[in-house]
């Protein structure tokens, strides 16, 4: 879990896979079978301050041990989870909801948590909730195509095939360029944990 903290807390500060899958993170020894195709998923969001307060806190936790975290003693992993699961509001004990991974990611695109995707891709990873925070952190450009649409005379060259020979002439067209155009837009962090009940 430890090993995502410092990652998550950069998040905060700072093809056809759902954005959930492309920066999912599973937990070290904690995989899960896939759940059935109708197994209910609990979708839900928590303020973003309790999950970024809690993971200050782990990180104080790891960078005061003289251990790295895979050696720490079993009573110890459950103090850091039981503190992250009551950051996500969860009421049950350490003993009852085990963590499976977290995905985080920044964003300019708009997200719908409750669409459908990420329901369904925690299901696939064996989650049975995906509790989500988000925040957002500012303005970010970026690059996007635009098309420029134009019409008029322009040069065409063709065969001739009598005089077998390329010749230009002037027909008259419409046609699309695509220009690249910088583009201000709100970006948002987000980051979600994937638990699963014992």
């Amino acid at each position: 879990m430890l090993r995502y903290v410092a990652m998550a807390a950069l998040v905060m500060l700072g093809g056809c896979a759902s954005v959930w899958e492309r920066s999912y993170e599973s937990r070290i020894g904690a995989a899960a079978e896939s759940l059935p195709a109708r197994a209910d998923v609990a979708v839900r969001e928590v303020p973003w301050s309790r999950v970024e307060e809690a993971l200050r806190e782990l990180s104080v936790m790891w960078e005061q041990s003289d251990e790295p975290y895979e050696e720490w003693a079993a009573e110890k992993k459950r103090q850091a989870d039981a503190k992250l699961l009551r950051a996500l509001q969860v009421t049950e004990s350490v003993d009852e909801v085990q963590i499976i991974g977290r995905s985080s990611f920044k964003t300019v695109e708009r997200v719908r948590p409750h669409a459908g995707a990420l329901e369904k891709f925690a299901r696939s990873i064996g989650a049975d909730m995906a509790i989500w925070a988000s925040r957002y952190v500012g303005k970010s450009e970026r690059i996007e195509s635009q098309p420029v649409y134009s019409s008029g005379y322009r040069h065409v060259q063709y065969y001739d095939t009598r005089a077998k020979r390329y010749r230009t002439r002037l027909e008259y067209d419409d046609w699309t360029t695509y220009v690249p155009v910088v583009i201000e837009a709100d970006e948002t962090a987000w980051v979600v944990y994937y638990l699963r009940h014992r």
